[in-house]
């Protein structure tokens, strides 16, 4: 199976989560920034979770190994939780004025919903898709 959009989604997610950070280290006068920025790094989340959902996992459904057919249910049933609580942030943070209001809040919400995103991708490309490629 061909996971080179996939990978390429994680850069683009890793590179996303990194710009937020240097944003956020530009405090409270770089908020409509940071606001845009999460706007566009979510609309790539939403893609790639849908390509995920409508593509990724029903193949390896279909996988004739039961533990690829495993991992894959395991990730798939492991990420709605994450990606629910990224979409919540994702909300609730999108306007710079939102942002400037609570800036401290924003940060502690950003550091608890962006880490496991950040985690995940990492654990995706360490042991799922070196799975998947080798099947």
């Amino acid at each position: 199976m061909n996971i080179d959009k996939f990978k390429t989604d994680h850069v683009a997610i890793l590179s996303g989560i990194q710009r937020l950070r240097d944003l956020t280290q530009m405090g409270v006068a770089a908020s409509d920034e940071i606001a845009t920025a999460l706007v566009k790094f979510s609309t790539t989340i939403r893609l790639h979770l849908a390509a995920e959902d409508k593509f990724l996992y029903p193949s390896l459904e279909k996988s004739q190994d039961p533990q690829v057919v495993a991992l894959s249910r395991r990730f798939e049933n492991e990420m709605a939780d994450i990606a629910s609580r990224f979409m919540t942030f994702a909300r609730n943070w999108n306007l710079g004025a939102k942002i400037a209001a609570d800036f401290d809040g924003f940060r502690r919400a950003a550091n608890l919903t962006l880490k496991p995103v950040w985690d995940r991708m990492q654990q995706e490309n360490r042991e799922f898709y070196p799975r998947i490629e080798a099947s």
